[in-house]
């Protein structure tokens, strides 16, 4: 008898370990989501109706929900190094050469570029226009022409910065008809110093600067866009940052979970990211789904 009482004391011992690790556990693992939660993601203030961002010299927390977007090459030793998006189309491009290519995926289709001289200039980054009847890319030039934007379409070329360290990335921002108006202005370029310029189309041809909207001093920027008056970094350890292109402030910070080449706003919160290396696919993610 003694020893069967021994045995129950030991047993209910047992649970009530058990019971009580199981307890500690979970209110750990509440905490980690809270504060998971919290700082990956960005916060409402009801007196304001603004989102306010957190820590803005933290490493990105929240983990975007992203989509595979498939992409056939025409070689598998493409490796493209920018990205744009309008009108449903994406344009890849590397220091040479541009494809067109659905943002829902397909094929990636060789681009033209009316005056384009391979010889003498590389491609920097690629942005694209549209108009009524469709859209199509324009590169920006770095080597004997740094400083130039060719329109790949009519074979322009226009300077785009008036400035002593030429622009090493652009995207372009629509007008009012495709609702992407951010301060003004018709582009954004950045300088190798790290300045986000806003420039407007000048009476005389080219790109005339208006003001800085932020200085970038965060570290692979790769590319940037432009979305319902924001900026949008991103970087190539993965991050996506959105910032506010009236106060400069973050308001929100995120990553895709790999490492990517380029990136491109597609407008209403989504994003399409494009990951490193040879003959890549695409990722399609929605900031707004960060914001739930």
């Amino acid at each position: 008898m003694a020893v069967a009482k021994n045995v129950k004391s030991k047993v209910l011992s047992t649970v009530r370990s058990s019971i009580l690790m199981s307890a500690i556990l979970w209110f750990l693992s509440a905490i980690v989501v809270l504060h998971s939660h919290t700082i990956g993601h960005i916060w409402y203030n009801s007196e304001t109706g603004r989102r306010l961002g957190l820590d803005t010299g933290a490493q990105p927390r929240s983990l975007l929900l992203t989509q595979a977007v498939s992409v056939s090459w025409s070689s598998p030793m493409v490796s493209p190094r920018f990205l744009a998006c309008a009108g449903g189309q994406a344009f890849a491009a590397n220091a040479y050469q541009v494809f067109r290519v659905p943002v829902s995926g397909g094929v990636a289709v060789p681009e033209p570029c009316t005056g384009f001289v391979g010889a003498k200039e590389t491609i920097l980054d690629v942005t694209a226009d549209c108009d009524a009847n469709g859209c199509w890319p324009l590169v920006l030039l770095g080597g004997r022409s740094a400083g130039q934007v060719l329109d790949c379409a009519s074979g322009q070329r226009q300077d785009v910065m008036q400035d002593p360290l030429p622009a090493t990335k652009l995207t372009l921002i629509f007008g009012e008809h495709h609702r992407h108006e951010l301060l003004g202005g018709s582009a954004l370029a950045v300088t190798a110093a790290g300045s986000v310029v806003e420039f407007e189309r000048a009476p005389g041809g080219g790109w005339r600067p208006l003001w800085e909207v932020v200085n970038d001093k965060g570290a692979e920027l790769c590319a940037l866009g432009a979305e319902d008056g924001h900026v949008v970094f991103f970087r190539g350890g993965g991050s996506v940052e959105l910032v506010n292109a009236t106060d400069g402030q973050l308001a929100g910070n995120w990553s895709v979970g790999t490492r990517i080449a380029a990136g491109c706003a597609l407008g209403g919160g989504a994003v399409l990211t494009m990951p490193e290396g040879r003959a890549p696919g695409f990722l399609l993610a929605r900031l707004s789904d960060a914001y739930a």
